[in-house]
């Protein structure tokens, strides 16, 4: 997660945590321990504002984050409209 921020944001640790609604605290402590993805409990709001903060896919973060995206579509037109997701 902190390579995302780093790589695809200008916002610092603090600014991060707090548009992602996620504790500093909590945020300081997985980077310095490196705690496993597995471990690391987000709700789906906090992926989401993660997702726009970094201007990625949800799909593109799950994978960025070692989950195996095998056999996972991508989102079509057809489905983006059934889901009510606005057209780009």
């Amino acid at each position: 997660m902190e390579v995302l921020r780093i790589e695809l944001t200008e916002l610092s640790q603090d600014e991060f945590v707090v548009q992602c609604g996620i504790s500093r605290t909590t945020y300081q402590r997985w980077v310095r321990e490196k705690v496993p993805l597995d471990e690391i409990k987000l709700s789906p709001e906090q992926i989401v504002k993660m997702c726009r903060i970094c201007h990625i896919s949800p799909k593109t973060f799950f994978g960025r984050m070692g989950v195996d995206l095998a056999g996972v579509p991508d989102d079509s037109p057809v489905d983006r409209q059934v889901i009510g997701v606005p057209q780009s």
